[in-house]
C-alpha cells in the first residue's frame, strides 16, 4: 500500500528479502508490476544489492529477511540520499527519519463468518525524528474486485486510498502494537 501512489506516479521500486511477498495482491493494491524489482532472498549480498539497487530505483524496500550491519545502513542511508530515493524497512531501523506503525486495525466486509474482505481501515502513526511529532491518521485500504476474466486471467481493479500530510493531526501515541515500518532516507 505504501508504494501504490509511488507506480501509479511512474516510480521503479524494489523489495528485498520479502520472499513471502504476494504479487497478485500487489498487482491488486496498484503497484506496476513492470516497475517491480524482487530480490527475495539476497543473503550475505544484501549490502551490495541494495547499493546496486538504490542506484536504479526510486523506492528500496528493505524486508524482514535482511540483515544490516550498523555501518552498511548509514552508507546506505548516505547512497539513497545523493540519489534522491526511499529506503522503506519493515524492521526497526536506527536512525530513521520517520516511523510508520500500524496502530488499530478494523476489517470490513464479513457478514456473519461468511463473505469477502472488502477493506481494512488502518490507523496509523507518523513519528518524524527531525520534528519530533507524531500525527496519526486513519487510512482505509479497499480491497480490488475483478473487473473483468479473460481466459482465467483477473484483472484488477484500480485501487485508490491517497494519504494526504494536511489530514494529519499531531497527537501524543503510546507504544504500537505491530512492528513499523521506517523510512530511513528521503
Amino acid at each position: 500500500a505504501l508504494l501504490s501512489e509511488a507506480s501509479r506516479a511512474g516510480s521503479w521500486a524494489a523489495v528485498v528479502g520479502a520472499p513471502s511477498i504476494g504479487l497478485l495482491a500487489v498487482a491488486q493494491a496498484g503497484i506496476d508490476l513492470s516497475r517491480l524489482v524482487l530480490v527475495p532472498a539476497p543473503g550475505a549480498q544484501a549490502a551490495p544489492a541494495l547499493a546496486a539497487l538504490l542506484d536504479g530505483m526510486d523506492i528500496v524496500v528493505v524486508g524482514p529477511e535482511v540483515s544490516l550491519l550498523r555501518a552498511d545502513r548509514r552508507r546506505l542511508v548516505a547512497r539513497a540520499r545523493e540519489r534522491a530515493s526511499v529506503i522503506v524497512s519493515l524492521r526497526p531501523w536506527e536512525g530513521a527519519h520517520m516511523t510508520l506503525a500500524a496502530e488499530r486495525t478494523r476489517w470490513s466486509g464479513l457478514g456473519a463468518g461468511s463473505g469477502r474482505l472488502s477493506s481494512r481501515e488502518l490507523t496509523v502513526t507518523r513519528t518524524d525524528r527531525a520534528q519530533g511529532i507524531t500525527y496519526r491518521h486513519t487510512v482505509t485500504l479497499p480491497f480490488a474486485r475483478p473487473t473483468s476474466t479473460t481466459a482465467g486471467v483477473v484483472a484488477p481493479a484500480p485501487v485508490t486510498a491517497p494519504v494526504t500530510a494536511p489530514d494529519l493531526a499531531p497527537v501524543v501515541v503510546p507504544e504500537p502494537t505491530t512492528a513499523p515500518a521506517t523510512v530511513a532516507a528521503a
